[in-house]
């Protein structure tokens, strides 16, 4: 291996075979609820300022 690689070179991560490795999930949201407290935080627009 070449050991005169520049820092950009050495901060790069390797690729070679991680062409599969993250895979995003399908996402099924068919069951939730939304609280009424949640609603009521949004609405008042509390961390807003």
């Amino acid at each position: 291996m070449d050991d005169n690689l520049t820092m950009a070179q050495l901060l790069q991560a390797p690729t070679v075979g991680y062409e599969d490795a993250i895979v995003i999930p399908e996402i099924a949201a068919t069951n939730f609820e939304l609280k009424h407290g949640l609603i009521n935080l949004v609405q008042k627009k509390q961390f807003f300022g």
